[in-house]
């Protein structure tokens, strides 16, 4: 699946991330973050939710939250003060308030085995095998 936000890029196949056509790395649990509240929008998620997502088997503060945050808003070119793209709610979580596109990558050669369709409300979210 491809997502494409404001001046944004989001090529999750590939784990990469362009802004204005340049990557911007992210490190894996920032990338799975910026992925969980794309999929979750525009639903508020609570620390809670987004630390039993990130980190399901590990104990961390919700520091650790607010610093994933602070990483993505950096790559993607959000700012806290005034969100385009990030919301914070305060003292509760966060939202992706951005407008989406979805596109699903195709490969070359289609792998074997089923496809599924998960849905999720009116969202809908093909699943390859492997």
């Amino acid at each position: 699946m491809i997502c494409r936000f404001g001046a944004c890029r989001l090529d999750v196949p590939a784990r990469q991330l362009l802004r204005d056509g340049k990557e911007r790395p992210l490190q894996p649990k920032a990338f799975d973050l910026l992925r969980i509240l794309i999929d979750a929008r525009p639903q508020v998620l609570t620390k809670a939710e987004i630390m039993d997502l990130v980190w399901p088997d590990s104990y961390v503060s919700e520091a650790n939250v607010a610093i994933l945050i602070g990483d993505i808003r950096a790559a993607i070119g959000d700012s806290s003060r005034e969100p385009h793209l990030i919301k914070t709610v305060f003292g509760i979580g966060y939202s992706f308030i951005g407008n989406v596109t979805e596109s699903v990558s195709h490969r070359a050669v289609p792998l074997p085995g089923p496809a599924f369709i998960l849905s999720i409300g009116p969202r809908r979210i093909l699943v390859l095998h492997g």
